[in-house]
Parts: C-alpha cells; sequence; structure tokens
C-alpha cells in the first residue's frame, strides 16, 4: 500500500467551478493543481493524476500570463508521462501533439523548452514502437522548429534530434541518409564550445564511423575515427559520455540513440 498523503489540502486552495481566482493568485491555483496531481500519482492513482491534469489544462490553457502557461505545458508533459506509464501510448501521442499545436509557437523560453522536450520524447517513444518513419518525422519537425534558435539548451535538443533521426534512418536501411543527418549536425554543431553539444558531435562522429563499417567502408570508418580522436582526444571535460560499443564492421547492430531528457516535470 502506498504512502499516506491528504490530498485535500490542495483542494481547497482551487476555486469553485465559474469563480475566477485574481490574478496575483492564479500561479498559486496552478501549483496547487499540479501539485496535487503530482501527489496523486505518488500514490499509485494514476488516472486520478491525469484528471487533474486535464483540470489545469481546462481551467487555465488560454490564460495568457506567462507563468500560468509554463504550468498548463507542465501539466501537459506530465500528464503525457504519465499515461506512457500506463501503456496508452495513443493518448500520450495526443498529449504531445495537443502540447505542441498549444504552445509551438511561445516565445517564453521556459515553454519552448518543454515543447522541443515533448516533440524528443515523442520521437524516442515512436522509435520504441517501431514506427521508424514517425519518429524521423518528429525529429525533422524539432530541426525545422528550433534548428536556428540561439538558445543553448534548445540547440542541445536540437542536436540529440539529429542523432536520433540518424539512428532511425539506420533502422529503416536508409543509411546514406542517416550519415548527411550525422554531417548536418557536425556541420551545425562542430565548432561549439559548450560540453553538452561536444558530446553531441563526438556521438555524431563516432556513430557515423559505425555505420560506414556496417556498410564494409572500413577505410571511411578509420578517417571518421581519426577526426574523432584528434577533435577530443585532447579533451579534459569533466563530464563524458558514456562509452559507446561499437559494433564489428559485419554487425548487424545499430548505432546508439540518445535517451531523451526527463520527460516529467517537476516543480
Amino acid at each position: 500500500m502506498g504512502p499516506t498523503v491528504d490530498v485535500s489540502v490542495y483542494d481547497r486552495m482551487v476555486p469553485r467551478p465559474g469563480e475566477d481566482p485574481e490574478v496575483g493568485v492564479r500561479e498559486y491555483v496552478l501549483r496547487a493543481l499540479v501539485n496535487k496531481a503530482m501527489m496523486l500519482e505518488h500514490l499509485d492513482r494514476a488516472g486520478d493524476a491525469i484528471a487533474a491534469y486535464d483540470g489545469v489544462v481546462a481551467r487555465f490553457a488560454d490564460a495568457p500570463e506567462p507563468a500560468v502557461r509554463e504550468q498548463v505545458v507542465k501539466a501537459l508533459t506530465n500528464k503525457a508521462t504519465a499515461l506512457g506509464r500506463l501503456g496508452r501510448t495513443t493518448e500520450q501521442m495526443a498529449a504531445y501533439d495537443e502540447l505542441v499545436t498549444r504552445f509551438g509557437d511561445a516565445p517564453e523560453p521556459a515553454v519552448r523548452e518543454q515543447v522541443v522536450k515533448a516533440l524528443a520524447n515523442k520521437g524516442f517513444r515512436l522509435g520504441q514502437l517501431d514506427r521508424a518513419v514517425d519518429a524521423v518525422a518528429v525529429y525533422d519537425e524539432i530541426v525545422a522548429r528550433f534548428g536556428d534558435v540561439p538558445d543553448a539548451a534548445l540547440r542541445v535538443q536540437v542536436a540529440k534530434a539529429l542523432v536520433n533521426k540518424a539512428v532511425a534512418l539506420g533502422k529503416l536501411d536508409r543509411e546514406a541518409e542517416a550519415i548527411d543527418a550525422y554531417d548536418e549536425l557536425v556541420a551545425r554543431f562542430g565548432d561549439a564550445t559548450e560540453p553538452p553539444l561536444r558530446e553531441q558531435v563526438a556521438h555524431a562522429l563516432v556513430n557515423k564511423a559505425i555505420t560506414l563499417g556496417r556498410l564494409g567502408r572500413a577505410a571511411d570508418a578509420v578517417t571518421v575515427y581519426d577526426e574523432v580522436i584528434t577533435r577530443f582526444g585532447d579533451s579534459s571535460e569533466a563530464s563524458q559520455p558514456e562509452p559507446l560499443t561499437v559494433p564489428a564492421a559485419d554487425s548487424e547492430s545499430q548505432p546508439p540513440s540518445v535517451e531523451p531528457d526527463a520527460a516529467r516535470v517537476p516543480d
């Protein structure tokens, strides 16, 4: 039996239907609703949590205040995660789609970051479901929406999308296009100085070499491995990626993808 938590305290903070809380307290009302839903998840009451997240969206989806919009995005993100845990994949995809439809053009950096993470998680989930063609389309959407955005966090998400797009293309036996995606990543971010981006460049180059090896192009693979060593051999960055398992040249193994960032948004 799960822990005992009194969620009614959150209900007492929420106005009755039809009442409009003052603008100054809207954010606190929303926090009450979202935190209530998260507590319900903690109590293994995922169905009730999803209903609570739906309540947030129904009440406040059209609110103009940035802080309120951030809470609505959080509710949709957490709803999608809860649906995924219940195996309700179709509804999970719909929640991600609703988030992107409502907030895809949002100017707030915090909201935009959640939009790109929602797309990334959708693409990754589609890949897990062997829907690689659909996953590629989602990764293309990430690049189209955010490829030219200067924000550092979004640039990392674009780089990860290109890696995962290439991996999905490899699963479709479209290796030439996969190599093009790795090359696009290096062209966009090869001169980046930020460690998270440098990690994705290194990842892309190693994956590219693996793909070349699988195609029997061993000499080209060696050249790419040399490029990795030249670019990153003297790196002293404290955060290093997990070691990559490199298949033999004739192996059927696919290059590794990039796990998306945590989908659930804590308070």
